[in-house]
């Protein structure tokens, strides 16, 4: 759908510019631009979004752990479980399709 937008002179000129580096028209250059900032937009609000969710679950985490609803894991156990799943994961043959 045709849509008319007024640009101001400096504007135009970077469009004229990035246009012309890009072999591209005016109009697909303002396009692609105007959909990737848009992408980049949606992307952060998404990042925003999981960060919030990260945070809320390391608070709630946190009251557990005042509450006496878990208990702290000492890191040499997770380093050794973890060394204990590479192990097996070593041992483990590849099926052959």
């Amino acid at each position: 759908m045709p849509m008319s937008v007024r640009l101001p002179r400096d504007l135009r000129q970077r469009v004229r510019r990035f246009a012309r580096a890009r072999g591209l028209e005016e109009a697909t250059a303002i396009r692609m631009v105007l959909a990737e900032h848009l992408n980049e937009i949606e992307l952060d609000e998404d990042l925003t979004k999981a960060e919030e969710w990260q945070r809320a679950q390391v608070y709630e985490a946190l009251d557990r752990l005042d509450r006496g609803e878990e208990k702290i894991v000492p890191m040499e156990r997770v380093y050794r479980t973890l060394a204990e799943g590479l192990e097996r994961a070593r041992r483990v043959k590849p099926k052959k399709p």
